[in-house]
């Protein structure tokens, strides 16, 4: 597991997002055409997954974890227009 340092961060800002965006994008614009349930049948294979890793079904438990993405989401947001120089 790495660390975060300056260089990891560089690296990790410095990635193609666009480029991956319009990958992300086309991957699940192909997949939909094959097979317009596509993105129903990929959410029933994670639930299946966290099921068997014991993911908890506990509706408190889950409302916090919703809004723990959601504090997330707001911070990298809030960063996302953030330039780190390296020394």
């Amino acid at each position: 597991m790495s660390s975060i340092t300056k260089a990891n961060l560089n690296r990790f800002l410095s990635r193609p997002w666009d480029e991956l965006a319009a990958l992300k994008q086309r991957h699940w614009s192909e997949a939909l055409e094959a097979d317009p349930l596509a993105t129903f049948r990929a959410s029933e294979e994670l639930w299946e997954l966290l099921r068997e890793r014991g993911h908890t079904t506990n509706p408190s438990e889950r409302a916090a974890d919703l809004d723990a993405h959601i504090r997330l989401r707001a911070l990298l947001d809030r960063t996302r227009h953030v330039k780190v120089q390296a020394r």
